[in-house]
């Protein structure tokens, strides 16, 4: 095997997403802490959903996985898996926020 290849461009992608959320860790307090409270705002929303919906939203824009890799995961088609994630969106989007639900 050459040195200079990557073992499994699986493995070199994860490296890759690993430096961008260490890049997040070392950034400000305060960016460190809209970041989790956004993750946090999104936890019930998400968990509200079908499980395959959340699953690929999750896969999607939490870790970065391409419509592809979330197909071949899931066993299904990239199409199926862009309907998962237009669906899950969509219903997020019309899902009342926490403000929305105090002010109401």
């Amino acid at each position: 095997m050459n040195r200079g290849q990557s073992i499994d461009p699986t493995i070199e992608q994860s490296s890759i997403r690993t430096a961008g959320w260490l890049a997040v860790e070392q950034s400000r307090p305060c960016q460190k802490l809209a970041r989790q409270k956004e993750a946090l705002q999104l936890v019930a929303p998400i968990a509200a959903l079908p499980e395959t919906q959340s699953e690929a939203l999750i896969l999607k824009h939490w870790h970065g996985w391409t419509v592809s890799e979330i197909a071949r995961h899931m066993g299904c088609s990239s199409t199926a898996v862009t309907g998962l994630l237009k669906k899950g969106l969509q219903q997020l989007h019309q899902q009342p926020t926490d403000s929305e639900q105090i002010d109401g």
